[in-house]
């Protein structure tokens, strides 16, 4: 069989960050979001309060938990829409989905820590066979990761592919600086 039938991949940029990620045997998705201030509103709670329908009350309190500062809160707030935002670009459907029914919780790792993976609760249940990795690669960026099974994409036909057994944990993947991207 062809091995590009299946090819997924996907892209995203913010600030001075790009990211890319691609696979032929998992469904993929990245985002990346830039810590700043948001524009057009008068402050941070003004912004929160657009956003409010976006995530789920255990979210806003790991949000408004997180720090006394409002930066602190909204790094916190960055993660989480990163996630989300990597999850429904991994399977295809955009923006028209309830982003409260898919609500991202952290592991045991305290709040003084940077996560660096998370649980995708979706409807009330736990989705287990998705990876959701977390990157900082500087102090203003924050690089989600969204990997899962192929049956879950919304805009493919898998016709005649016969999916990999995918195992949660034997996902591998490597962060390349862009020299060792475009080098020899």
């Amino acid at each position: 069989k062809d091995q590009w039938n299946n090819f997924n991949f996907n892209v995203s940029h913010h600030g001075m960050c790009v990211a890319g990620v691609s696979s032929s045997d998992v469904l993929v998705g990245v985002d990346v979001m830039t810590y700043e201030y948001p524009k057009g509103c008068k402050s941070v709670e003004e912004f929160f309060q657009l956003m409010r329908r976006s995530f789920s009350e255990s979210e806003w309190s790991l949000i408004y938990s997180s720090g006394t500062t409002e930066q602190s809160q909204l790094k916190t707030f960055y993660q989480l829409w990163s996630l989300k935002e990597s999850y429904i670009k991994a399977i295809g459907v955009g923006l028209g989905v309830d982003l409260k029914t898919i609500e991202f919780q952290f592991g045991g790792e305290e709040r003084t820590e940077l996560p660096n993976m998370a649980t995708l609760i979706k409807d009330g249940i736990e989705m287990k066979q998705w990876n959701f990795f977390v990157h900082y690669p500087d102090d203003e960026h924050v690089v989600s990761v969204a990997v899962g099974p192929l049956k879950e994409s919304v805009d493919i036909s898998l016709g005649e592919i016969d999916p990999p057994k995918y195992d949660r944990h034997e996902v591998h993947y490597k962060i390349l600086s862009c020299n060792e991207l475009v080098g020899n």
